[in-house]
């Protein structure tokens, strides 16, 4: 893989901001204060800090001189696998562009209206402010930075979970095979960022005709993988269940399972879960108790999703947006989403309350969109906000809410709430409109 020249150009204008604003000078010293304060738990964090704010300086000077925001953003992805992909440790320290990493710039350049960040003597300003933080560190009690540490890091009483499907992300007019391997890569470092333990289900189809591996789809589910984020599976086809006669349905996961067991077998990884394509469970009871217990029998778990959304709506006009190049009407998409998903999050919370009067653990389904991808940062912030703690599958049904009985059998797909709701012949809740 190889940069274009617009990106290039894109990545050397952030290094030479860093060169005028002489931010060599600044990193010497905050070197040598590392060194000193070695062991000083507050040096390495207020560290870490000043090389962030000192990437995103460089990021808004490129955008401000003119620089097409996707463009650039896409250009430090790219960077970014050139440098993971490499084997020599010089090459990964020679730009500054990709030392830091990916955290949370990508999806701030989309998202911001960034603001230059203007002064005429930056290295002298952030030097004589390393020198203050020196002062400060030699006087100050190492027990009062662990004690702010830990006020940060306050315990979440919420959980929620996050299932993907499908991965690799599906390829839509506009959403070609090398915007698809971006969009997994964007949406991978958003989840690492925030310490998502995500699990992406498998679209079989999507990487295999059954017997061969399409070897660039392939390898975009294998960067999931070696992330450490889990893979289930769903059908090898994304059909629904009622319109599916049960062997057809059993034979297409089957086809799946042997396909995907092939690319955990390459990590000696286990196959655990299954999600149901369209949230359809099939057209009977029965034929879902049948199903879940042929699940059984092969050590697969389906997964129960309490948080449903209608994302896919807003992902559709997200990528049209995109393709037409109204770069207005992106903006306003992913705006409308993220506050449907804050609404979305005040249904279910309520459902919750209703139901069991608590917070269980939650479960929510997305898919792997461009939309989701480039919004990653923002919503998984906005769900951390609210007071949730991001934990695994296993973990979030282990809540005993997830025994409650489910008798639900109809065409549609819908949130285990609603199915929880309708076996107890109770009232449904008004769901929040798409925008």
């Amino acid at each position: 893989m190889h940069l274009a020249p617009y990106e290039l150009e894109a990545i050397l204008r952030h290094e030479l901001a860093h060169v005028r604003r002489h931010d060599y000078l600044v990193n010497l010293l905050q070197s040598l204060i590392e060194t000193v304060f070695f062991y000083h738990p507050a040096a390495w964090w207020i560290s870490v800090v000043i090389r962030r704010e000192r990437e995103f300086a460089c990021d808004d000077f490129v955008i401000q001189s003119g620089k097409d925001k996707f463009i650039y953003a896409r250009a430090l992805t790219n960077l970014e696998q050139i440098r993971l992909a490499s084997a020599n440790e010089t090459n990964r320290l020679a730009l500054a562009a990709g030392s830091v990493g990916l955290r949370g710039r990508v999806e701030r350049i989309i998202k911001s209206e960034n603001k230059t960040r203007r002064s005429r003597f930056p290295a002298l300003i952030s030097g004589l402010s390393l020198l203050a933080v020196a002062a400060i560190l030699i006087n100050a009690p190492t027990s009062f930075f662990q004690t702010a540490r830990l006020a940060d890091e306050k315990i979440r009483a919420k959980k929620i979970a996050v299932g993907f499907v499908a991965i690799p992300p599906v390829i839509r007019p506009g959403n070609p095979l090398d915007e698809s391997a971006l969009t997994g890569r964007i949406l991978i470092e958003n989840l690492k960022a925030h310490h998502v333990p995500a699990i992406g289900f498998v679209l079989g189809s999507a990487i295999s005709d059954g017997e061969k591996f399409y070897p660039a789809r392939a390898d975009i589910v294998r960067l999931w993988r070696d992330a450490g984020l889990e893979i289930g599976i769903g059908n090898f086809n994304h059909v629904w269940f009622y319109h599916t006669p049960y062997e057809e349905y059993v034979a297409g996961v089957e086809k799946n399972e042997r396909i995907v067991k092939q690319i955990l077998a390459e990590k000696n990884l286990p196959l655990r879960y299954f999600s149901y394509p369209f949230l359809n469970t099939g057209k009977t009871a029965e034929d879902k108790a049948k199903f879940e217990n042929w699940l059984t029998d092969r050590n697969l778990k389906s997964v129960s999703y309490t948080v449903d959304n209608e994302e896919w709506m807003y992902s559709y006009a997200y990528d049209a947006a995109h393709k037409s190049g109204d770069v207005e009407r992106v903006k306003e998409i992913r705006a409308e989403f993220l506050d449907y998903m804050a609404k979305t999050l005040d249904h279910y919370e309520a459902y919750s309350q209703e139901m069991f009067g608590r917070d269980i653990n939650q479960t929510m389904v997305l898919t792997t969109s461009r939309l989701v991808a480039d919004s990653s940062n923002e919503l998984f912030g906005m769900i951390e906000k609210r007071g949730y703690q991001f934990v695994s599958i296993d973990e979030a049904q282990a809540d005993e809410a997830y025994q409650t009985p489910d008798t639900f059998a109809d065409k549609s797909g819908v949130s285990w709430f609603s199915r929880w709701t309708i076996t107890r012949d109770g009232k449904l809740r008004d769901q929040p409109q798409v925008g």
